[in-house]
C-alpha cells in the first residue's frame, strides 16, 4: 500500500507531465481496480514514446484491460517495440 504522501508525489508528476509519473499512476489506478482511469493514465505516458510503456499499453489494448479490446493495435505496438530492439516486447 502506498502512502498519502508519496500518492501526493506520483500524482503530481503525473499531472505535470512526467511519462513515468503517469505509468506509476496507471499502475495504482489498476491495483486499486480502477481500470478505466488506470488505462488514461497509460496513454498519457505512452505518448512520452518509451517503449516499455508502449508495451504494456499494447498488451493492455490486447486484453481490452481499462477500454476497448484492439489486439491488432496492441500487437502492432509490441512488435513496433521490438523490432526497435526494445528486448522486453520480442519477449513479451
Amino acid at each position: 500500500m502506498i502512502d498519502r504522501p508519496e500518492f501526493e508525489r506520483i500524482r503530481a508528476a503525473a499531472l505535470a507531465g512526467d511519462p513515468q509519473g503517469q505509468e506509476s499512476l496507471a499502475e495504482i489506478l489498476a491495483a486499486a481496480g480502477r481500470a478505466e482511469d488506470a488505462r488514461q493514465w497509460l496513454e498519457r505516458a505512452a505518448r512520452s514514446g518509451e517503449a516499455r510503456i508502449l508495451t504494456r499499453l499494447g498488451l493492455w489494448e490486447i486484453a481490452g484491460y481499462g477500454g476497448p479490446r484492439d489486439a491488432a493495435r496492441g500487437l502492432q505496438r509490441i512488435l513496433d517495440c521490438g523490432s526497435a530492439g526494445f528486448a522486453e516486447a520480442a519477449f513479451g
